[in-house]
């Protein structure tokens, strides 16, 4: 099997508001400090593993000062030939206490696979029917 990493497109994800990277097979990313490869490596780990470029666990991925916006990767894979579109993105939603009117923010991680959407398990087992085992290269 040959899986090829053809596009990433980061939304509002650590400091990149809007970005798209062409590879198109090519994962050859180098260049100074600062400009984002460490950001598409932790993307890439995000969407498969809930972990980052450090293979630590829950990654804060959010910019600081804009956390209402919502976080998105969406990454186009060529397996064997066949397109397919793998996207993870993060809803905030905030729930007021009715006795003290304190505020409870929470984070729900959303999967899709060619834009149907998965809950964390059926996703993990949609990418094993195309032969994407994580476990075996994310073994930390």
């Amino acid at each position: 099997m040959k899986v090829l990493i053809k596009s990433m497109k980061l939304e509002n994800f650590k400091g990149v508001e809007n970005k798209n990277y062409l590879f198109n097979g090519n994962m050859d990313i180098s260049g100074c400090n600062g400009i984002g490869k460490t950001t598409i490596a932790t993307a890439f780990y995000w969407v498969f593993s809930d972990k980052d470029y450090d293979l630590h666990s829950n990654p804060p991925i959010r910019t600081v000062g804009h956390e209402e916006k919502e976080p998105k990767v969406l990454i186009v894979l060529d397996i064997d030939g066949k397109e397919i579109e793998v996207s993870k993105r993060q809803v905030r939603s905030i729930k007021k206490s009715k006795i003290n009117m304190n505020e409870t923010v929470s984070y729900k991680n959303v999967y899709e696979i060619n834009s149907i959407e998965y809950g964390e398990k059926a996703f993990k087992e949609k990418l094993l029917e195309y032969g994407i085992d994580l476990n075996l290269f994310l073994s930390i």
